[in-house]
């Protein structure tokens, strides 16, 4: 028991070691990163979409997308979704005993089919040459 504490610690600290020189013998700079990859620039050619950008007092008409806000909703006509149906949820635990009887009724159901055809079978069945 104590050999094997012994080669758990030595395991442990072994790989602390590790750990410890590859961080510390790092051929980067004091921040860390390493001299030697590429520096990143952002591109400067990408096209900024901040004249879309609507602030209060804003003009709205220049923008090539122009938020819709809701003095303008009004004036929209309305999306023709076709209406969901009713759903009475009134008191959803007033038929909860009678759907728990009828998923108990058919879970017998299956029991009883199973028993009739277990006792089908020919094992089961009473030996007739032990019975003369």
């Amino acid at each position: 028991m104590k050999r094997f504490k012994i080669k758990q610690l030595f395991a442990t600290v072994a790989i602390a070691f590790v750990l410890f020189f590859t961080t510390a013998c790092t051929s980067g700079n004091q921040i860390g990163a390493n001299p030697k990859s590429e520096t990143r620039i952002a591109d400067l050619g990408v096209k900024s979409n901040a004249s879309d950008l609507n602030y209060a007092g804003s003009d709205v008409s220049s923008s090539s997308n122009p938020d819709v806000g809701a003095l303008q909703q009004k004036s929209l006509p309305p999306l023709p979704n076709s209406k969901q149906p009713m759903i009475d949820r009134a008191d959803p635990s007033s038929k909860v005993f009678e759907r728990a009887g009828q998923s108990i009724q058919d879970a017998s159901a299956f029991f009883k089919d199973t028993a009739n055809a277990a006792n089908e079978r020919p094992e089961s069945k009473a030996n007739p040459a032990i019975e003369k």
